[in-house]
């Protein structure tokens, strides 16, 4: 990457982009540039979403949300429209704008509902660079707004996520540098957090039986952080024909023989709520049947089963988009005329990158599987591999193991 960290302009010698401080100082111009434009009826909005809010947070959550719901994003990179924002009630009345566009918005409607928020230039997770390292507009490609609750504790609010919740940042600034424009002069860098697996959470609790050589089974399905945001996008506009398509693919376990009989989804518009769909289903020729003895793999899903990584083939890191945490209970009615003969022990294995426990329990007439797996990491280094794989191995095997049902002697 190459850029001219200072020049000879006018027979003087001026620095253009020797440090961060120039690059703010290109930036706080470009931002100045934008047309001032009065906006009675933004004002008007603004204090009607600050009636009943109790709490400066509170505020600040209703403006963040406002300007999801009500500004469509539409990405503008031609020339200095690339860098410049349009002023604030020029969005507002237009309802569309790009990453610039609304964080300007959500700026100016956040100091009008009397909250100081900065106007913030980051770059996404594409872009490997630092600050301190390349100090130039290659080192962005986004803006946000961002509200500081307290002293060095920030909130990012990225309204171009349309599902993204208060609080959470877009999962594709997790872990790269901001940089926070306090006012036209001054300036803060400061890191956006990687968020913790526990924090992306999804959890399948049903309840299974058998039914012939197939099962059937009711549960609820539930997603919450960066898990909840990719399925509310990817459940956004279907219709009644491809709906039901895509819930298949997403509840699907088993085999290929797998039918969703009913399903109802919850919360997809509910950003602060943990999307859930409760579901029914079948499963066709699933259980094996030998003699007098039954033979059952409760490891309907097998997440990262034979996912072995080839060093000899690939030698770049491998991209996750995020840390997360998969808990599965399975509830198996043991059916009437038969007996446990043998339930697999449990199993555990933890890494740093990659770990999971499988536990077996007999509760009366039924057999508890309690199931979890996560994964930790953003990007999967090559001297990673095989810790990954050795984990893989182990997950694999552990997956292999069913229980053996023996019906009752007469």
């Amino acid at each position: 990457m190459y850029y001219i960290e200072e020049a000879t302009v006018a027979g003087q010698p001026r620095k253009l982009l020797s440090g961060v401080s120039e690059l703010f100082s290109l930036y706080s111009g470009f931002v100045g540039q934008m047309e001032k434009q009065d906006a009675p009826a933004m004002k008007k909005t603004v204090d009607s979403l600050m009636v009943g809010a109790k709490t400066e947070e509170d505020r600040v959550r209703r403006v963040f949300y406002w300007v999801q719901d009500n500004v469509r994003y539409i990405a503008f990179e031609n020339g200095l429209r690339g860098f410049v924002p349009h002023a604030a009630g020029l969005v507002y009345g237009r309802r569309y704008g790009d990453c610039k566009d609304m964080a300007n918005l959500t700026h100016e409607m956040l100091k009008l509902a009397g909250v100081k928020s900065y106007l913030t230039w980051i770059g996404t997770r594409d872009l490997p660079y630092r600050y301190s390292e390349v100090a130039t507009p290659g080192v962005d490609n986004h803006m946000i707004a961002t509200y500081e609750a307290k002293p060095g504790q920030y909130v990012f609010l990225d309204a171009t996520g349309q599902y993204t919740p208060f609080g959470l940042p877009s999962s594709m600034i997790q872990g790269k540098e901001a940089l926070l424009s306090l006012d036209g002069k001054n300036y803060k860098v400061v890191s956006v957090p990687v968020i913790e697996k526990e924090k992306n959470h999804v959890a399948d609790v049903s309840t299974v039986t058998l039914d012939g050589t197939g099962l059937r089974g009711k549960g609820q399905l539930s997603m919450a952080g960066y898990p909840k945001i990719r399925q509310s996008y990817a459940l956004d506009g279907l219709d009644q024909t491809t709906e039901p398509k895509y819930l298949k693919r997403l509840l699907e376990r088993g085999n290929n023989k797998f039918f969703v009989d009913k399903y109802a989804v919850h919360n997809r518009e509910e950003r602060d709520q943990p999307l859930t769909i409760d579901y029914e289903y079948h499963v066709q020729d699933y259980v094996q049947k030998l003699d007098d003895e039954i033979y059952v793999n409760l490891n309907l899903e097998q997440p990262y089963a034979n996912d072995r990584i080839d060093p000899t083939k690939r030698r770049l890191p491998r991209y996750n988009e995020y840390n997360h945490t998969d808990h599965t209970r399975t509830e198996f009615e043991i059916p009437v005329g038969y007996d446990v003969e043998y339930l697999p022990a449990n199993a555990e294995g933890k890494d740093k990158v990659l770990g999971f426990n499988i536990r077996y329990e007999r509760q009366g007439n039924k057999i508890v599987q309690s199931k979890d797996v996560y994964v930790n990491y953003l990007l999967l280094q090559p001297t990673e591999f095989a810790q990954w794989n050795a984990m893989v191995d182990k997950l694999t095997a552990a997956y292999r193991d069913v229980i053996i049902l023996k019906r009752k002697k007469a």
